[in-house]
């Protein structure tokens, strides 16, 4: 036979463990959020930062006749070249799905 108090432990036992199991993946879930959105102000940060930087190599490009061309060119190329891989990790890599998505225009 059947032991009805039996029954009724093992169902309170696995009514507790749904709720541990609940609570569990709910912290999970809030962590991650929040790690995520930490990333996300990362993101938009060197993103911002890359676009005031790119800006100031741009204007001190039109500014030739400040320094010795050669040394301009040679760390303007340095430069383009460091700035070329920060925005290949945040366009191509796995930073570009933290960041909103933009339009590239119409067809």
């Amino acid at each position: 036979m059947v032991d009805p108090n039996a029954i009724m432990e093992e169902a309170a036992r696995l009514a507790e463990a749904a709720r541990e199991l609940d609570d569990a993946a709910a912290a999970l879930i809030s962590r991650t959020w929040n790690e995520e959105q930490s990333l996300r102000q990362r993101a938009l940060a060197l993103e911002s930062d890359l676009r005031r930087l790119q800006s100031s190599v741009d204007s001190a490009a039109k500014k030739k006749g400040a320094v010795d061309s050669k040394i301009s060119e040679k760390v303007g190329g340095s430069v383009d070249e460091e700035l070329y891989r920060v925005r290949c990790v945040i366009n191509d890599g796995d930073v570009a799905s933290l960041l909103p998505s933009k339009a590239h225009g119409k067809f």
